[in-house]
């Protein structure tokens, strides 16, 4: 199938890319505000514990541990239309965006544990702000590409992609490498 070629030469680049750099820069951003469900905030925690620093180590490259970023409350965070907590999504997105420039700016390869769904607009904004030649690889078993109009549920984790596309098409050639493997297209 021409999707699992792409996800493994997808691999490869990353790989690649990692040797190159030698050098690991990992933000976690423990955000849950944009889907009503609690536990997504201790992923960046867990996949530490599970060792992924560690991992990286034996693979040669040298790791910076930017630590955990703090996002704020938003009081009165009203829907906007159906989707429901925008300020904060934005507020955490522009937090996330900043520090994913400055880890590129320390010339490391970022990597963002999360967090949720939403925060991939700040992790490849980010990456766009600070690399014009952008490479992005989207697995998830979601398509993740609804719309403020086309939402059935309000919450802005099913919705990044189609943020993503509006926003980064005019500015930048996102997709020229760019790979979408819809996930639940093969399990169902």
């Amino acid at each position: 199938m021409k999707s699992f070629s792409g996800l493994r030469a997808a691999f490869h680049i990353f790989r690649r890319d990692l040797h190159h750099h030698h050098c690991v820069g990992i933000i976690a951003a423990p955000f849950s505000k944009g889907q009503q469900r609690d536990g997504v905030q201790r992923g960046a925690d867990l996949i530490r514990a599970a060792g992924l620093v560690q991992k990286f180590k034996e693979e040669g490259c040298v790791v910076k541990d930017y630590g955990n970023l703090t996002f704020e409350d938003v009081p009165n965070d009203e829907p906007v239309g159906r989707l429901k907590t925008p300020r904060a999504v934005g507020r955490a997105n522009e937090l996330l965006a900043g520090a994913v420039q400055k880890v590129k700016s320390d010339g490391n390869t970022c990597v963002m544990l999360g967090g949720h769904h939403s925060l991939a607009i700040g992790s490849i904004s980010g990456h766009a702000a600070s690399r014009h030649e952008l490479s992005i690889l989207w697995v998830d078993a979601h398509a993740d590409i609804n719309t403020p109009s086309t939402t059935p549920t309000g919450n802005i984790h099913g919705q990044p992609l189609s943020y993503l596309i509006h926003e980064l098409h005019s500015k930048y050639n996102t997709y020229k490498n760019y790979i979408y493997i819809y996930i639940h297209a093969y399990i169902h």
